[in-house]
């Protein structure tokens, strides 16, 4: 065993008091410290511990063999003044048991659009992104993912804008719901930067485009058309709507959106224009679903309206459409807003002053036979 050094205490008259120099050799953290007594007794007893706690030390230390000796001092050579072996021990038994139970980004994605109640469409947009980020996070478990992985990947394929925050937050929800299964400990996403959410004015179709699409859809692709077009619903309301939710024979013909089907949550009656009535006479299928097909089959439809008539497609422009034109048709904020089913000051930021009255009356009167739809309200 190496010599130890002898610790003795000395007196600081001027603030009278002892003085312990603690070598590196005696200190628990290698460094060298100093420590201060109102005794010498009190001292002399700090410096025995230490002395017996080095010889303690040592005693152990004897039991290591050769080679685990070699390996200590190696780690403490690599770790600097990283931390301690203990630090290192703790942190490498966490890792091999986070490992047990350890997933790939790509599995929990695959785990997450399963297991979960959501659309088709959802599921391959979390597919859409793990195909996309995987390979910049290596073999890395979820566990081991940062958030400086992700920042990097986000800059590296560019996303930008709104996307950037969407693309966020769909992972984050990914690694909440692993974190619950035990797969992780963290959401490294809490610590991605958010960006600055810029809305912009929603696109509408012109009355020309409306009434293109809308005289021009084929059978199937139709009841789409209306109900979103003509009724202001969104496109998930849409596809859920009965036909016995729908009144076409009262004086005041209307569609009932349960609580259930609404995306707010919150039931509502649709009031139905003259032209919505008309439009939806047409339809011969009246059981069940109003809509009969799912994705795929809207997705061709818009394709269809772009190959044809050179629409320019953006989310929910149907409903903007609508919520645009039955706002300049009545002038009333708080009818438009009920109607459609949003609050009031996404009604006044996005469909006040979007058209022209002159032009809704147009859109309202784009009736199956052509002719101008009665009852209009000027």
């Amino acid at each position: 065993m190496p010599r130890i050094a002898k610790l003795t205490p000395t007196h600081d008259a001027k603030r009278d008091r002892w003085v312990l120099n603690i070598p590196p050799s005696l200190s628990t953290d290698g460094k060298r410290r100093r420590e201060y007594f109102t005794s010498r007794t009190v001292a002399r007893k700090r410096a025995r511990t230490l002395t017996d706690q080095v010889i303690d030390y040592g005693i152990a230390t004897a039991k290591l063999t050769p080679s685990q000796h070699a390996d200590a001092l190696e780690a403490l050579n690599v770790m600097g003044d990283a931390g301690t072996l203990l630090q290192a021990a703790s942190l490498w038994v966490k890792t091999k048991d986070a490992q047990k139970t350890a997933i790939s980004f790509h599995d929990l994605a695959v785990q997450y659009s399963e297991a979960r109640e959501i659309t088709p469409k959802y599921a391959r947009r979390i597919i859409s992104v793990s195909n996309r980020f995987s390979p910049f996070f290596g073999g890395k478990f979820t566990f081991e993912i940062t958030h400086h992985d992700i920042t990097d990947a986000l800059v590296a394929l560019k996303v930008q804008g709104n996307w950037w925050n969407e693309t966020r937050r769909m992972i984050s929800t990914m690694f909440k719901w692993g974190k619950l299964r035990g797969y992780h400990q963290h959401d490294p996403t809490e610590c991605v930067e958010k960006k600055k959410h810029v809305k912009a004015k929603p696109e509408i179709l012109t009355v020309f485009e409306s009434e293109k699409l809308i005289r021009t859809a084929e059978p199937r692709f139709l009841p789409y058309v209306i109900l979103t077009l003509l009724c202001g619903m969104r496109g998930m309301e849409a596809r859920r709507i009965q036909w016995e939710d729908i009144d076409l024979e009262s004086k005041t013909p209307t569609i009932y959106l349960g609580a259930g089907l609404s995306k707010t949550g919150v039931d509502r009656y649709i009031d139905l224009e003259p032209s919505a009535v008309a439009w939806l006479n047409e339809l011969q299928d009246r059981d069940g679903l109003v809509v009969k097909i799912g994705d795929w089959g809207i997705s061709q439809g818009i394709k269809k309206a772009n190959k044809d008539h050179g629409i320019k497609w953006q989310p929910s422009i149907l409903r903007h459409t609508a919520c645009s034109m039955h706002f300049a048709l009545f002038q009333d904020a708080n009818r438009s807003t009920a109607w459609a089913g949003h609050t009031l000051s996404v009604n006044l930021r996005h469909y006040r002053r979007a058209v022209t009255k002159e032009d809704a009356i147009k859109f309202w009167s784009i009736t199956p036979d052509g002719r101008t739809a009665a009852a209009i309200v000027a």
